[in-house]
Protein backbone atom coordinates (compact mmCIF):
# COMPACT_ATOMS: atom_id res chain seq x y z
CA UNK A 1 0.00 0.00 0.00
CA UNK A 2 1.43 4.03 -0.93
CA UNK A 3 -0.36 6.65 -1.14
CA UNK A 4 0.20 9.72 -3.41
CA UNK A 5 -0.64 13.19 -2.83
CA UNK A 6 -1.76 14.89 -6.37
CA UNK A 7 -3.36 17.94 -4.79
CA UNK A 8 -2.27 19.33 -1.64
CA UNK A 9 -4.17 21.37 0.40
CA UNK A 10 -4.83 24.56 -0.54
CA UNK A 11 -4.43 26.48 2.71
CA UNK A 12 -3.62 25.33 6.39
CA UNK A 13 -6.61 24.85 8.62
CA UNK A 14 -4.25 28.14 11.00
CA UNK A 15 -4.14 31.13 9.82
CA UNK A 16 -0.54 33.20 10.49
CA UNK A 17 -2.63 35.59 12.52
CA UNK A 18 -4.47 32.78 14.59
CA UNK A 19 -1.60 31.54 15.92
CA UNK A 20 0.49 34.50 16.59
CA UNK A 21 -2.48 35.75 18.33
CA UNK A 22 -2.28 32.27 20.22
CA UNK A 23 1.40 33.10 20.77
CA UNK A 24 1.22 36.44 21.85
CA UNK A 25 2.98 37.00 19.53
CA UNK A 26 3.04 40.94 18.54
CA UNK A 27 5.76 41.37 15.85
CA UNK A 28 6.72 39.90 12.29
CA UNK A 29 10.14 38.81 12.89
CA UNK A 30 8.80 35.40 13.46
CA UNK A 31 6.15 35.03 10.64
CA UNK A 32 7.85 32.86 8.03
CA UNK A 33 8.90 30.71 11.14
CA UNK A 34 5.02 30.08 12.50
CA UNK A 35 4.34 29.55 9.09
CA UNK A 36 6.34 26.82 8.51
CA UNK A 37 5.63 25.33 12.27
CA UNK A 38 1.58 25.48 11.34
CA UNK A 39 2.81 23.12 8.41
CA UNK A 40 4.97 20.58 10.73
CA UNK A 41 2.04 20.30 13.68
CA UNK A 42 -0.30 20.02 11.14
CA UNK A 43 1.54 17.18 8.94
CA UNK A 44 2.53 15.46 12.67
CA UNK A 45 -0.95 15.25 13.76
CA UNK A 46 -2.23 14.01 10.46
CA UNK A 47 0.25 11.26 10.16
CA UNK A 48 -0.37 10.60 14.14
CA UNK A 49 -4.28 10.01 13.44
CA UNK A 50 -4.11 9.07 9.91
CA UNK A 51 -6.48 12.22 9.19
CA UNK A 52 -6.08 15.02 6.57
CA UNK A 53 -7.43 18.21 8.07
CA UNK A 54 -8.25 20.31 4.57
CA UNK A 55 -9.60 18.34 1.54
CA UNK A 56 -6.92 17.26 -0.78
CA UNK A 57 -6.78 14.82 -3.37
CA UNK A 58 -5.07 11.82 -3.31
CA UNK A 59 -3.83 8.36 -5.00
CA UNK A 60 -4.01 5.39 -2.83
CA UNK A 61 -2.62 2.02 -3.76
CA UNK A 62 -3.51 -1.19 -2.44
CA UNK A 63 -2.06 -4.83 -2.86
CA UNK A 64 -5.52 -6.51 -2.40
CA UNK A 65 -8.59 -6.31 -0.53
CA UNK A 66 -8.56 -7.76 2.62
CA UNK A 67 -10.24 -9.34 4.77
CA UNK A 68 -13.86 -8.11 3.01
CA UNK A 69 -13.82 -8.74 -0.58
CA UNK A 70 -16.82 -6.44 -0.53
CA UNK A 71 -14.65 -3.43 0.77
CA UNK A 72 -11.50 -1.47 0.23
CA UNK A 73 -10.68 1.74 3.07
CA UNK A 74 -8.63 4.25 2.32
CA UNK A 75 -5.97 5.13 4.83
CA UNK A 76 -6.45 8.55 5.07
CA UNK A 77 -9.92 9.82 6.90
CA UNK A 78 -12.20 10.89 6.72
CA UNK A 79 -13.02 9.65 2.98
CA UNK A 80 -14.60 12.25 0.62
CA UNK A 81 -15.81 11.75 -2.76
CA UNK A 82 -14.12 8.87 -4.86
CA UNK A 83 -12.90 10.16 -8.90
CA UNK A 84 -11.33 6.89 -9.64
CA UNK A 85 -11.28 3.23 -8.72
CA UNK A 86 -8.59 1.29 -11.63
CA UNK A 87 -7.47 -2.13 -11.28
CA UNK A 88 -3.82 -2.74 -13.04
CA UNK A 89 -3.29 -6.09 -14.39
CA UNK A 90 0.61 -7.92 -14.73
CA UNK A 91 1.34 -6.16 -17.97
CA UNK A 92 -0.01 -2.73 -16.11
CA UNK A 93 -2.70 -2.13 -18.04
CA UNK A 94 -5.90 -0.46 -16.45
CA UNK A 95 -9.35 -1.44 -15.85
CA UNK A 96 -11.63 1.30 -14.85
CA UNK A 97 -14.46 0.64 -12.39
CA UNK A 98 -17.48 2.39 -13.02
CA UNK A 99 -19.31 4.22 -10.26
CA UNK A 100 -22.40 2.45 -10.45
CA UNK A 101 -20.20 -0.94 -9.14
CA UNK A 102 -19.42 0.51 -5.64
CA UNK A 103 -20.93 2.89 -3.03
CA UNK A 104 -19.11 5.70 -1.40
CA UNK A 105 -19.57 6.06 2.67
CA UNK A 106 -18.17 9.16 2.63
CA UNK A 107 -16.90 10.55 6.48
CA UNK A 108 -14.96 9.20 9.16
CA UNK A 109 -14.20 5.64 8.66
CA UNK A 110 -15.42 6.20 4.88
CA UNK A 111 -15.21 3.04 2.72
CA UNK A 112 -15.89 1.93 -1.06
CA UNK A 113 -18.34 -0.89 -1.00
CA UNK A 114 -19.41 -2.78 -4.02
CA UNK A 115 -23.56 -3.00 -4.87
CA UNK A 116 -23.09 -6.25 -5.98
CA UNK A 117 -23.12 -9.48 -3.40
CA UNK A 118 -19.89 -10.77 -5.27
CA UNK A 119 -17.55 -8.04 -4.09
CA UNK A 120 -15.05 -5.63 -6.22
CA UNK A 121 -12.75 -7.47 -8.79
CA UNK A 122 -9.72 -9.22 -7.26
CA UNK A 123 -6.90 -7.73 -8.66
CA UNK A 124 -4.36 -9.52 -11.01
CA UNK A 125 -1.07 -7.89 -10.04
CA UNK A 126 -0.04 -8.42 -6.33
CA UNK A 127 1.82 -4.99 -6.05
CA UNK A 128 -0.40 -1.81 -6.18
CA UNK A 129 -2.99 -3.72 -8.22
CA UNK A 130 -5.99 -1.53 -7.09
CA UNK A 131 -5.60 2.26 -7.48
CA UNK A 132 -7.82 4.47 -5.55
CA UNK A 133 -8.20 8.27 -6.22
CA UNK A 134 -9.68 10.22 -3.40
CA UNK A 135 -10.51 13.45 -1.54
CA UNK A 136 -9.78 13.10 2.05
CA UNK A 137 -10.40 15.98 4.87
CA UNK A 138 -13.45 17.44 6.75
CA UNK A 139 -13.52 20.46 4.49
CA UNK A 140 -11.96 22.98 2.49
CA UNK A 141 -12.18 25.72 5.26
CA UNK A 142 -9.79 26.10 8.44
CA UNK A 143 -13.14 26.52 10.22
CA UNK A 144 -13.92 22.72 9.17
CA UNK A 145 -11.76 20.79 10.94
CA UNK A 146 -13.28 20.38 14.44
CA UNK A 147 -12.52 23.09 17.26
CA UNK A 148 -10.85 20.12 18.92
CA UNK A 149 -8.38 19.27 16.65
CA UNK A 150 -8.00 23.08 15.49
CA UNK A 151 -7.29 23.46 19.71
CA UNK A 152 -4.78 20.54 19.39
CA UNK A 153 -2.98 22.17 16.81
CA UNK A 154 -2.93 25.29 19.00
CA UNK A 155 -0.93 24.37 22.12
CA UNK A 156 1.12 21.92 19.53
CA UNK A 157 2.18 25.13 17.79
CA UNK A 158 2.93 26.84 21.21
CA UNK A 159 4.90 23.90 22.39
CA UNK A 160 7.22 23.74 18.96
CA UNK A 161 7.62 27.54 19.27
CA UNK A 162 8.86 27.47 22.84
CA UNK A 163 11.15 24.86 23.00
CA UNK A 164 12.29 25.82 19.31
CA UNK A 165 15.97 25.05 18.92
CA UNK A 166 15.95 22.62 22.24
CA UNK A 167 17.38 19.12 21.35
CA UNK A 168 14.75 16.99 21.79
CA UNK A 169 11.12 19.00 21.32
CA UNK A 170 8.77 18.09 24.25
CA UNK A 171 5.74 15.33 23.34
CA UNK A 172 2.04 14.98 23.62
CA UNK A 173 1.05 16.31 26.80
CA UNK A 174 -2.33 14.55 28.16
CA UNK A 175 -4.35 17.75 27.38
CA UNK A 176 -3.50 17.21 23.55
CA UNK A 177 -4.23 13.62 23.79
CA UNK A 178 -7.27 14.56 25.32
CA UNK A 179 -8.48 16.68 22.47
CA UNK A 180 -7.25 14.21 20.06
CA UNK A 181 -8.60 10.89 21.50
CA UNK A 182 -12.29 11.07 19.70
CA UNK A 183 -10.28 11.33 16.20
CA UNK A 184 -8.02 8.23 16.33
CA UNK A 185 -8.30 5.80 14.14
CA UNK A 186 -8.34 2.02 14.88
CA UNK A 187 -7.23 -0.36 11.96
CA UNK A 188 -7.01 -4.19 12.66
Amino acid sequence: MSMTELSPPATEPLSLSEAKAHLRVDHSDDDSLITEMIVQVRQHLEARLGLALIHRQVRERFDGLGRDPRMLSPSLQPLGAVSALRYKDTSNAETIVGSDAYLVLTGLNGAVFAVSGSGLPAPQRLKGGIELDYTAGFGVEPEDVPAPLRQALLRLLAAAYEHRGDEKAPGLDVDVEMLIAPFRQVRL
